[in-house]
């Protein structure tokens, strides 16, 4: 596995200059917490991962294998969450059922539909096991949830053309 959510917490966490404290201070939680985040011993929620995004006001991402921070020039006053449409957008375009993406994840179904309805708060590693399954990316760019297909790479075929390939008149 790339860089866990954990690692890239803790390096714009540092790039930011900001302490464990401070931070934790920030979104009413124990410095201890934030160890705990970077050092993956807690499954954080994708509401605290963008609470912790918006006060290092950055945005965050996950691609294929890796975590990254990005910074953010401007922060929306009104952020919305819509991670459960997003999420419902994301697996019906890859065509999947919710009990298929359930197969495909080991999450229960009963869960996945929560999760869809807005009723249940995922952690950020069952994001990963769904983006994974969808063949997506997805992230918070300081004003919404987003999820992106991965482009699908086409073989180019080599086409060999000769001189008897051509007919003329």
């Amino acid at each position: 596995m790339g860089k866990t959510f954990g690692k890239a917490l803790q390096e714009i966490r540092e790039l930011k200059g900001c302490s464990r404290t401070d931070l934790a201070r920030q979104i009413e939680i124990r410095a201890e917490g934030i160890k705990k985040y970077e050092d993956e011993q807690v499954n954080i929620t994708v509401k605290k991962a963008v609470e912790l995004a918006n006060v290092l006001k950055c945005g965050f991402g996950w691609d294929k294998k890796d975590f990254f921070f990005y910074p953010l020039w401007e922060i929306s006053d009104q952020q919305e969450s819509n991670f459960a449409d997003n999420l419902r957008d994301a697996r019906v375009m890859r065509g999947y059922s919710q009990k298929a993406l359930s197969e495909k994840t080991g999450i229960n179904v009963s869960t996945i539909s929560k999760y869809e309805m807005g009723k249940t708060v995922p952690t950020i590693k069952n994001v990963i096991k769904i983006a994974e399954s969808l063949k997506c990316t997805f992230g918070w760019n300081g004003n919404e949830f987003w999820f992106s297909q991965h482009k699908s790479k086409k073989k180019k075929r080599k086409k060999e053309i000769g001189i008897y390939d051509y007919w003329f008149d």
